[in-house]
């Protein structure tokens, strides 16, 4: 089960100094990628992992191209 973006912010809020504006964005910014994490893993999900790219007569199967993108998140 996926822990929920408003508990997850309050927690990181609670440790970090929040008169600190540089931790404050920090926070917001993982806040941003965590969301775009579970958007991207939404649409994976609903399209399949792989795509059928048709070129002409030509017909390709490639992986999904938000998983290169998910992965670059999940390194951040």
């Amino acid at each position: 089960m996926a822990v929920s973006i408003t508990k997850l912010k309050k927690q990181l809020m609670e440790r970090i100094d929040q008169s600190d504006l540089v931790e404050v964005e920090k926070v917001e910014r993982y806040i941003e990628l965590v969301k775009s994490f579970r958007r991207m893993n939404k649409i994976i999900s609903k399209e399949g992992e792989r795509v059928v790219t048709i070129n002409g007569s030509q017909e390709f199967v490639k992986a999904h191209p938000l998983i290169a993108e998910r992965n670059k998140i999940n390194a951040q």
